[in-house]
């Protein structure tokens, strides 16, 4: 039998909720905190930079050392869960933008347009 990542993770929750280990919540997700209630603040740039310094520094890296396109100047991550943008990467070269998430209370989406780059919140 296959399930997809979405039915094993519902197939999870409701046996952890029937055996008591956790409280029902139409909004959980393994490893993430509950999204019911919504998270609007974005971390400050010190607690990013130690949380996930190592996978800015290896995005920023690679994109430095692109030796086969010169012309990828932005880099878009997700799922960290931490929406972060710096556009000074490599002495202004290059643009490194971490969405965040769409879970754990967060609802971070990036706009990319030739004029302008930013994360945005959806407010419910």
């Amino acid at each position: 039998m296959f399930l997809t990542i979405s039915e094993f993770n519902q197939f999870f929750a409701i046996l952890l909720v029937e055996v008591s280990v956790i409280e029902k919540d139409e909004h959980f997700a393994f490893g993430v905190t509950s999204g019911k209630d919504p998270n609007y603040k974005y971390p400050s740039e010190q607690d990013y930079l130690k949380d996930y310094g190592n996978t800015l520094n290896y995005y920023t890296e690679r994109l430095q050392k692109n030796t086969e396109n010169k012309e990828t100047k932005i880099c878009v991550i997700g799922h960290t869960h931490h929406p972060y943008i710096n556009t000074e990467i490599n002495d202004g070269k290059h643009i490194y933008i971490d969405v965040g998430a769409w879970t754990a209370g967060r609802s971070d989406f990036v706009v990319i347009t030739n004029e302008e780059v930013g994360i945005c919140c959806y407010k419910r």
